[in-house]
């Protein structure tokens, strides 16, 4: 049988601890600049084949990304954004039909299927590869210090 033993002084832990901060400050730089990548490929994706049109822009406007807690975010407030990111069937609630024109044409019905057309989802699951090289290469940079 072969023993191995490792010591590690006082001086060897306080470089480790050191190199493991550098490297929590690297992840956390590396994260906030992937997602605002990822905030601004979001916003590209509109006008293309299966992703929203742009009408007013208010829905590209309002994406938005960040940090907190150390979770990153995307997303919109606008209150359409989910059912156009994920699709779903809209109901008339408070009267008997949905109202609303297309073309100058008025059409009333009791519900309407809204297509997926996702902006968000791909703009991280498209680009993973740039998203995991930014954060990589942020806390390599940082270690390097």
């Amino acid at each position: 049988m072969i023993d191995i033993e490792i010591k590690v002084d006082d001086s060897d832990e306080r470089k480790l601890r050191k190199l493991l901060q550098r490297a929590k400050k690297g992840l956390l730089v590396g994260i906030k600049k992937a997602i605002l990548y990822a905030e601004g490929e979001a916003k590209k994706n509109f006008n293309k084949s299966g992703k929203p049109k742009v009408r007013t822009g208010t829905l590209r406007r309002s994406i938005k990304s960040g940090v907190s807690n150390n979770t990153a975010w995307i997303g919109s407030d606008v209150v359409y954004a989910r059912i156009i990111e994920k699709g779903g069937v809209i109901t008339a609630k408070n009267k008997p039909y949905l109202s609303f024109q297309i073309d100058g044409k008025w059409f009333k019905k009791k519900s309407v299927t809204i297509p997926p057309r996702p902006y968000l989802q791909p703009a991280i699951s498209e680009h993973m590869d740039t998203i995991s090289r930014i954060i990589a290469q942020e806390i390599v940079e940082e270690m390097e210090k």
